[in-house]
């Protein structure tokens, strides 16, 4: 007898009653064996009072966990030494009040949002099976869902572009209303604010070229709003770059499914919301037979573009998106061109709002009035627009010796 220790098999030299909580992890994850009376190597050592323990040990299990184990005595020679056996719980077991779980090759708690997911797991359901409280049948009128943060915090798509660092943030956006509109509305956001497609031709026709296959970016984003944990109350997050995108949810993939080597295999759909990703389907937008990942590798071969990535941990899923060479190219080889090019059309719709801005302060108005009208970001109404004008004399404020007052208005 001689197996490598691994995520189901420990080897222990002598007991010690704190294993008793990798035993409720064992029973809490998918079972595994405990072998005292070993050392680190597998190597049989043996054990004084194994006979001892071959009582005490059950006793203090059913005692404390309220669960059966086979503990069982092995010889190898003249040694004595133990296997305790741990089968898989339907139930979610506790010792002394707390709950552990076996990931990988440690121990550790389950508390808080992570425990409520386990306990609904054992039971077989899932986050969207469950009711809501306080929320009766009257309360779902035919537009209830159309703002589904009134019900459930956090359900809405935040966006940001980022410049030279993770901490450049330059504007941002989100994107509220119902899900299934959502997804939409995020792609036409995505493709026309914060990504500007590069300029290519072939021949004399033109082409425009992004950094990532839209269709590829569209079933990532249907995966994160499907595989999301709702019950965090965190946003799903994109953040855009200029030669990436990052696309985070705080949600869980298959525990089979974590890797992006594993994901991209044939695999059976297995939604972490199956009843959300039921809407979705009869709506046409996901398929039911996990094909979502088949169809990112199609658009992303459009593109001759790398596949996204995907880290899956506790903290949730992150797909990094790189852009494809052939943008990357443009960007580089030819960016001084096509980049002219863009700063003369950017100048010319800076120069078109500034105009119209020029014309709404004809009488006096709040900064909040003036990006409102024009849909402009804070930071970015402000750096672009209100302080070239008011360097420029276009814009006067109405109080010119309190530049930070709560009641400042700007006119032309």
């Amino acid at each position: 007898m001689k197996e490598k220790e691994h995520q189901s098999i420990e080897w222990k030299e002598s007991w010690q009653d704190e294993y008793l909580k990798w035993i409720c992890g064992y029973a809490n994850a998918y079972g595994g064996t405990i072998y005292i009376g070993t050392d680190d190597d597998g190597n049989v050592v043996g054990i004084d009072n194994a006979r001892d323990l071959l009582e005490r040990i059950p006793n203090k299990i059913t005692d404390t966990m309220g669960i059966i184990v086979d503990v069982n005595l092995l010889y190898k020679g003249e040694l004595e030494y133990l296997q305790i056996i741990v089968d898989k719980y339907p139930s979610l077991i506790s010792f002394r009040g707390k709950y552990y779980y076996r990931s990988g090759s440690t121990m550790r708690e389950i508390t808080g949002k992570e425990l409520e997911r386990a306990l609904l797991k054992t039971q077989g359901r899932t986050w969207d099976g469950v009711p809501l409280p306080k929320l009766s049948v009257s309360d779902l009128k035919q537009d209830a869902y159309k703002d589904p943060e009134k019900w459930v915090t956090g359900s809405y798509i935040k966006i940001g572009y980022f410049g030279k660092s993770d901490s450049d943030l330059v504007y941002q956006d989100e994107v509220h209303g119902p899900l299934i509109e959502q997804v939409d509305k995020t792609v036409d956001l995505v493709y026309t604010k914060y990504m500007k497609a590069l300029i290519d031709y072939e021949g004399v026709q033109r082409i425009e070229q992004f950094m990532f296959h839209k269709d590829a970016f569209r079933e990532i984003l249907l995966n994160a709003i499907v595989h999301k944990d709702y019950s965090s109350c965190n946003p799903i997050q994109i953040s855009v770059y200029e030669d990436k995108i990052y696309i985070w949810n705080d949600g869980e993939m298959p525990p089979n499914l974590d890797s992006t080597d594993k994901l991209f295999m044939k695999h059976s759909s297995k939604p972490y919301n199956p009843k959300l990703a039921n809407i979705f389907f009869k709506s046409g937008m996901i398929e039911a037979w996990g094909r979502g990942f088949e169809k990112i590798r199609e658009a992303c071969a459009l593109y001759d573009g790398p596949l996204p990535e995907y880290e899956i941990n506790e903290a949730g899923i992150m797909v990094l998106c790189k852009a494809c060479d052939k943008y990357l190219g443009l960007l580089r080889n030819d960016g001084q061109h096509h980049g002219q090019c863009d700063q003369e059309g950017d100048h010319d719709e800076e120069q078109d709002i500034m105009r119209q801005i020029i014309a709404f302060c004809r009488e006096p108005k709040t900064a909040s009035e003036i990006m409102q009208k024009f849909n402009l970001e804070r930071s970015y109404f402000r750096r672009h627009y209100l302080n070239k004008m008011l360097k420029n004399g276009e814009l006067q404020r109405t109080e010119p010796d309190k530049p930070k007052s709560k009641n400042q208005k700007y006119y032309s």
